[in-house]
């Protein structure tokens, strides 16, 4: 062991680690004191396939106009095991939902859910590979030198000093918003707990910040101990750490290929499951400075290639020359400027023969992007390792260190750590986990658009998990879930929540009257918005494809329009909430104007005198009391028409109690919808009513079972096209192919190879392409056993359960405890007692 070595581990012996960290006070304003300059910290969010407009504006932030020079910009991506951030207000939000059905069990879902995360971030979900959740975390500070050192510097002096960094901070908060990073100015609080849980490994669980402390004082516990190897590996706490630095870089790549280096966007067996980070330092220099020096050298290399005869025989002196010549032209003809860079990785093993495994497969996967890495020895390690923290490099490390790598500005900016996946779009109404581990919340209701859903989904592909997991996650935030459905897929779980399972059959004597519970205005007439749903309602009845009058731009169809409204006024005018179907067929039938006769006479089978006359004449008799509600049409399968009639009530019926309670979120799921919204129901209809939705805090979502069946006619383009949120699970390359050249889906050719990529593992996960307005994203389902055994619609997994409550008089719940306690081998003895 050398003497550096040892000199080092007497330090941390004594207990004083702090005295290598940076971090003296917080000012004001973001701005910190350090141990040699000015620092400020910005917390982002890893932009999901970052390219080349993400290599561009950190290329600006690498060349903009500083007051002084000699900056270190630390960005720093890290890999973190801890998720209870996210999972603590996963499981707040549905503590706090009440509904009228089973929510013991709801609630009982989700804190199974909340352990089988939190239990596999340290251990792999499956035997087959290693993969494991996590949290991405990405820091980008600077720290600008102080530039009156002595004694002698007056307040005004430290004051414009103060100023200068504080209008640094926000140019660079302002490139990074404007990027998407969804930038955040990183409190001492958020500080102290970064580095507390990377510096002692484990996660904090008090985050105060002392004022009158030293921040670097408030970071390492008096327990925690560091040490290290004589390989240069660290222990921290007893977790193994390796540190690698990039010895050689590539000829040419770029941000999104650089991507790649954290994990394969699509290989299950090219990824770090454990916990790591990537950082990259930068010395902002003088540019002008930079040109000189690097002048001096070129004429140097250049002299010694052209004046010595016996040049061409040494190849390296003729690399030499050529790359020289190239740099002056990026100086002369290009204007960039170079930057020294420093690229570190380090990853922590479970043990240390993982530890031995993981950097072996780190080495061989930088060396296929043609990077050479080194692992840091002895002497370094420590040093390094800390150099890679937020404002932590500084001229002292630099000066020890000696890892700056020459690198021109345009090439630095694509190996900016900046990547990561998708994190989804807001607070965790639903969880996935993505490709490379990262935590994914999914909420349809957080979007600047409107909140609707457009599923695709092969069979087999986990359509039924993924919907019954949106339906419990609305029910477990409080909210109301309506579905339409054929084939009673949805029973069971309606059972077993205490929803409200209603069957649709020729023999019930149920009327829907959309006039019953029709808003209405001041003067006790009907409010003029709800003709954006009962025109194109009535339309549908009379096969045209009719909006309401002030909004219909067809001159033909607008005064049909205006002749439904008029009947529609002057009828209420007369029987109010009595009013009927048959009332309006009856005056316009007494009309003078033929157009609004033949309009009547199609409305005929709608009348008493109709086929259909006994399910919308008479008060609207349609109740039902719970707040998950399956109306199931299988007993129609064969009756076309009177199908479509009934799913179109149901969707007239239901807007109206929706639009009734705002505050409570609102789902609406139409499952198999590419054979139930045919022809028979009008796009204008579908359109108005789905536009609707979103003021009132609702989200429609249709299921199909492939992207093609969006496209098949009017009313399901007016779905599709309707719906903030595509999400695909499973689909044939065919159909890809056919949406991607009949543009029936619009994106990059990458994001239609990555789709045919989106795949279900039975009994392991279900694979789910979210695309929205604001980013695209693949997530896994992986559900626990509690979560399966509700779910599933395996009969004799049901029969287990139902055993287990018969024999022991327990709730669902505890009964799906048991089952899977007994699956385990573990002994269910506290649940018995019971």
């Amino acid at each position: 062991m050398g003497l550096a070595v040892k000199n080092l581990q007497a330090i941390f012996e004594r207990g004083r680690i702090a005295d290598y960290l940076s971090v003296y006070h917080y000012v004001k304003d973001g701005i910190y004191a350090l141990r040699d300059g000015w620092g400020f910290c910005i917390e982002c969010e890893p932009m999901p396939f970052a390219g080349t407009n993400t290599a561009k504006a950190i290329e600006s932030l690498l060349t903009a106009p500083r007051h002084s020079d000699d900056w270190y910009l630390n960005i720093f991506l890290y890999a973190s095991p801890y998720i209870d951030e996210l999972m603590d207000e996963y499981l707040k939000r549905k503590e706090q939902g009440k509904t009228n059905i089973n929510d013991e069990v709801i609630l009982e879902l989700f804190k199974q859910r909340r352990k089988y995360y939190e239990e596999h971030t340290k251990k792999s979900f499956f035997d087959e590979f290693d993969f494991r959740v996590r949290d991405f975390k990405l820091f980008i500070s600077v720290i600008i030198p102080y530039k009156n050192k002595k004694q002698t510097a007056t307040e005004i002096d430290v004051k414009i000093e103060l100023e200068d960094a504080i209008k640094a901070k926000n140019a660079y908060f302002g490139v990074l918003k404007s990027e998407g990073l969804a930038p955040r100015i990183v409190s001492p609080e958020r500080y102290i707990a970064i580095m507390k849980e990377i510096l002692n490994q484990e996660k904090p669980t008090i985050n105060n910040y002392n004022p009158h402390k030293e921040i670097k004082e408030q970071i390492i516990y008096p327990s925690t101990k560091i040490k290290i190897k004589e390989n240069g590996d660290l222990l921290i706490n007893g977790n193994p750490l390796r540190v690698f630095s990039v010895k050689t870089y590539p000829n040419v790549i770029n941000l999104f290929q650089f991507g790649e280096i954290i994990g394969s966007y699509i290989d299950n067996m090219k990824q770090i499951p454990t916990t790591f980070a990537l950082a990259m330092n930068v010395k902002l220099v003088d540019p002008v400075k930079s040109k000189e020096k690097f002048q001096m050298k070129s004429n140097f290399i250049t002299q010694q290639a052209d004046g010595n005869p016996v040049a061409k025989y040494i190849p390296t002196l003729h690399i030499r020359y050529q790359n020289y010549q190239l740099a002056m032209k990026y100086f002369e003809e290009d204007g960039k400027v170079l930057t020294p860079t420093q690229l570190t990785f380090w990853v922590i093993g479970d043990d240390e023969h993982h530890l031995e495994y993981l950097a072996q497969f780190v080495r061989n996967h930088w060396s296929q992007h043609k990077f050479e890495i080194a692992k840091e020895n002895d002497d370094t390690s420590f040093t390094v390792f800390l150099s890679t923290l937020p404002m932590q490099m500084d001229s002292y490390y630099d000066k020890f260190l000696h890892r700056f790598e020459p690198i021109f500005c345009h090439n630095t900016s694509n190996l900016a750590p900046v990547f990561g996946d998708y994190k989804g779009n807001g607070y965790p109404l639903l969880t996935f986990i993505s490709r490379r581990g990262q935590i994914m919340s999914f909420d349809p209701f957080v979007s600047d658009g409107n909140y609707n859903i457009a599923v695709a989904a092969e069979s087999g592909k986990g359509k039924s998990f993924f919907t019954n997991e949106l339906i419990t996650s609305v029910l477990g935030e409080g909210g109301k879930v309506f579905v339409i459905d054929v084939g009673r897929s949805y029973e069971k779980l309606c059972e077993q929540l205490g929803g409200e399972f209603i069957e649709f059959d020729e023999k019930k004597n149920i009327v829907i009257n959309p006039f019953t519970n029709i808003k209405t205005n001041e003067n006790g007439e009907i409010d003029s918005s709800e003709f954006e749903l009962l025109v194109p309602f009535i339309g549908n009845m009379c096969g045209m494809n009719l909006m309401a009058s002030t909004e219909e731009k067809d001159p033909t169809k607008r005064v049909l329009a205006s002749f439904i409204e008029q009947a529609c006024r002057e009828a209420f005018r007369q029987k109010q909430h009595d009013t009927t179907i048959n009332d309006i067929y009856e005056i316009l039938q007494k009309h003078p104007d033929n157009r609004a006769k033949d309009i009547a006479q199609a409305l005929y089978p709608f009348s008493i005198h109709g086929r259909y006359g006994k399910w919308l004449n008479g008060r609207d008799n349609f109740q039902y009391q719970k707040d998950f509600v399956v109306l199931e049409l299988d007993s129609l399968e064969q009756k076309e028409d009177l199908k479509s009639l009934i799913l179109m009530l149901m969707m007239f019926r239901i807007s109206q109690d929706i639009f009734f309670d705002f505050k409570r979120r609102k789902m609406f799921i139409i499952d198999e919808a590419w054979q139930l919204l045919r022809d028979n129901i009008s796009s204008a209809f579908i359109e108005k009513g789905f536009r609707r939705f979103r003021k009132h805090n609702a989200s429609a979502m249709t299921v199909t079972q492939t992207i093609n069946d969006y496209f098949t006619n009017e009313t399901t383009k007016a779905l599709f096209n309707n719906a903030e949120w595509k999400i695909f699970l499973g689909q044939k390359n065919e159909a890809i192919e056919q949406a991607k050249e009949e543009k029936k889906l619009v994106m990059h050719e990458y994001f239609f190879d990555l789709l045919k990529t989106v795949d279900t593992v039975k009994g392991r996960y279900s694979e789910i392409m979210i695309i929205g307005s604001k980013g695209i994203g693949i997530g896994r389902l992986l559900v626990d056993r509690f979560t399966y055994y509700l779910y599933t619609t395996d009969a004799n997994d049901k029969m287990k359960i139902a055993q287990i409550q018969n024999e022991l008089g327990c709730s669902l719940s505890e009964a799906i405890k048991i089952l899977v306690e007994r699956e385990h081998g573990a002994k269910s003895g506290t649940l018995l007692e019971k």
